[in-house]
Formats: C-alpha cells, structure tokens, sequence
C-alpha cells in the first residue's frame, strides 16, 4: 500500500508559523529554565541504584546470519527484542528475550519493499500487530512483519530540495516527520533559507498536523548546530527547537499542544558569541519516568570537572542529566579506568552503566564483546566475569540491561 503526501513550503506560511510557535513556547506556564553552565560545574558520581533496582548481561547470540557491527538502536515488544544496525549492510535484528536469534530483516536493494539506506528505525508495538518500520533517506516509510515481509510502504513525495533530518513514532499510528528545505535564489545559484517543518501523518500517508519550526538564514555553521529533532515518550512527542543564545524541548500533549518547554541556557558558552561555545546534541536524546538524558558538547575548558585530564583534545561530548523529581542538571565525571562517563554501578560493582536506550521500563548499554571482556577483567562483578568467560572478540554485543525502580 502506498500514499503519497506533498510538503509544500511557503514563505509566507512559514514566517507566521514562525511567530506562532516562539509566542506560543515564550507564553508557556511551564517553561523550565536550565542552565548549561552550571551543569557543566555541577558535576558528580551518581550511583546507578539512584534510578535502577536491578541490572543484567544479555549476550546476543551469534549464528552466521546474526553477526552484527554494532547496536545502533534497541527496542523491544515485551515478548521480542529488536536491534538496529546502521552500518551497511543495514539490517534489523530480531532475538528473543533471552538473547537467542529468531531472524533478520535484510532488504538492502532497490525493488519494492527495499531500501538503500536506513535514517531511523521505529517500532510499532501499540498496535494488534507489532511491526518494525524504518524510515529511508529517500522518503519513505517501509514496515516489515517479524517473518521480514514488507507489510507497508509509505512515500513521503517531498518537494526537491527537501531532506528528511528527524523522525519518530509517536503512538497510535501516528508517525512525526521534520523535514528541511531550502529556499533557492535562481539567480545567484545560492541558498538564502532554510526553513523546517514538522508534520505528523498516520500509517496511511494521511497528513494529521503540520508546522513550520523554524526558518533561517543558513551560515556552515547553522546547517550542523541548529537541528531539529524529534523524539517519543509515554506516546507523546517531544521536540527540540535549536535557537542561538539559548536550546529547548518542547513537551506536547496527545493533541499537539506544548504543555511545558525545558529552556537551557549556555550563557557565556552561547554558541553565537563564542567560537567554544557549547551545543546540546539532541539527536541521542532519551528519557524515563525519572530523568532526560542529553549529549553536550563543549571545549575542555568548560568541562575540567567532568575531564580533569585534557589529553592532548580540543573538545568533548558528555551526557547531561535532568532529573524530573528535583529538576535538577547535572553531569558526571569521566572515568578515565573505563573510559565511559556513566552511572557508578553500586549495583553488582560492574562497568559504569551508560543509558544509551530506552524501552518501557528497561535501560540498555551495548557493550562489543572486545570490550566487555576487557571490561570485565577490570570490574568486581562476577555475573561480568561469568558472561565474559562465554565470549569471544569475534562475539556479537552484549547489552547491559538496568531496570528502572
């Protein structure tokens, strides 16, 4: 089944978008306001027990067709846990709950139901039939069955000159699709604007919501810094919406309405100001009933807390946490044993624990067999030791699992 939907940009439908949006996130009573600074200074261990109860090792097993680069993406159905690997051959790999490989989706090529290249994966497990969606760079929506079948194909049609640079499913069917497009000046042969969109369509193609984000002027630097980038949580979307002196997320209700906006300020590391300026990589975003997760990256001078040791780099990238309950930022301090800047793990005394995904109420951490037996060797946790000992370098990833209390 194929539907087509057309983004069609307009000057001046964008320019009101534009007015709307910001008026409406300034006029927010739940605005929370967050300073980058001083979670850059406000750096401290954190004890994985402060949001788990429980942590477990799931090797995934390696058979001839399981045999994976690397975990780029990890969800699971409660009955069915899907992996996502972004590097070619792009596929999606499907074990049970205990680790053992069920299949593989592996539809590299160019005939229906196929794709060349892979920008998101998605995973529609609230519906009666839970289907593995993966949004291509060529604008479309490809959902394939667990026996690997193409179930349905939804072409995007964007105008020329548009690219796909966020995706998300949401729930209920509902996919949310921000899209970049750039205004052309025909005779000068250059770019003048830029402009992004976010739209929301069902399983169908059929256009639900649609709004102009922003539209800028672009400059080298714009065009990596001032992303757009969505992601789901609890089946509500979340948005985040790149300014120069100050970042936010948007937080929007089953109706599309912007119920709060987390507003972080870089202050004297406004990326528009200083040329070290700081810049939240929104992309890697994730969340929990307990805190959101961010990427941050910065010059070593602003991060001396969390890199005491500058080693020879000129920058760095960190997670940042906020925690929901205090509403407090904070980071936490590279482990240099380690090399990760992850929870203490108090639990088991094992590797420090990195929430890289997110799924009901389970954190996961792939870790390359290479490492985790090297990890191991260096940890106090004999449930590490007796995985590792099970392992090869030639080994698939071995996903640390954490639940969440």
């Amino acid at each position: 089944m194929e539907s087509k939907m057309r983004l069609i940009p307009s000057i001046f439908f964008f320019s009101i978008a534009l007015l709307l949006i910001f008026s409406s996130c300034n006029n927010q009573d739940g605005n929370d306001a967050h300073s980058i600074e001083f979670a850059l200074d406000n750096c401290k261990d954190m004890p994985l027990s402060t949001y788990a109860s429980k942590i477990e090792y799931l090797p995934l097993e390696t058979k001839r067709n399981s045999v994976m680069e690397a975990v780029s993406d990890v969800d699971t159905d409660g009955e069915l846990l899907y992996t996502f690997c972004k590097y070619a051959p792009q596929k999606v790999y499907v074990f049970d709950m205990q680790g053992h490989f069920v299949n593989e989706i592996d539809k590299n090529g160019r005939g229906p139901g196929e794709y060349t290249s892979v920008l998101d994966f998605h995973l529609e497990k609230d519906l009666q039939k839970t289907y593995i969606s993966l949004v291509t760079a060529d604008a479309r929506i490809l959902s394939y069955n667990v026996d690997g079948d193409c179930v349905r194909e939804v072409n995007l049609n964007l105008p020329k000159r548009s690219r796909i640079t966020s995706s998300a499913y949401i729930s209920n069917g509902r996919y949310a699709i921000v899209t970049t497009s750039y205004v052309i000046d025909r005779e000068k042969r250059q770019t003048i604007a830029d402009s992004r969109k976010l739209t929301i369509i069902d399983t169908t193609g059929k256009l639900l919501y649609e709004k102009v984000l922003a539209i800028s002027k672009p400059t080298h630097k714009e065009y990596y810094d001032r992303g757009h980038f969505a992601y789901s949580y609890n089946g509500n979307l979340r948005m985040s919406t790149g300014m120069e002196s100050r970042d936010s997320l948007m937080v929007f209700n089953d109706q599309m309405e912007v119920i709060s906006n987390h507003i972080f300020d870089f202050g004297q590391l406004r990326p528009d100001i200083n040329e070290n300026g700081a810049q939240i990589i929104h992309r890697w975003n994730i969340e929990t009933d307990s805190f959101i997760k961010f990427q941050v990256s910065a010059s070593w001078e602003s991060m001396t807390k969390i890199y005491p040791e500058n080693r020879g780099k000129r920058g760095h990238t960190t997670s940042m946490y906020l925690d929901k309950e205090t509403n407090e930022l904070f980071t936490i301090p590279y482990n240099y044993d380690f090399s990760l800047d992850g929870f203490t793990n108090d639990i088991d005394q094992g590797v420090p624990f990195v929430p890289t995904f997110v799924s009901g109420n389970k954190m996961y951490q792939p870790v390359q067999a290479e490492k985790f037996i090297e990890y191991a060797h260096m940890s106090n946790s004999p449930k590490m030791k007796e995985i590792a000992a099970t392992l090869t370098e030639e080994s698939n990833p071995v996903l640390i699992v954490a639940t969440l209390k």
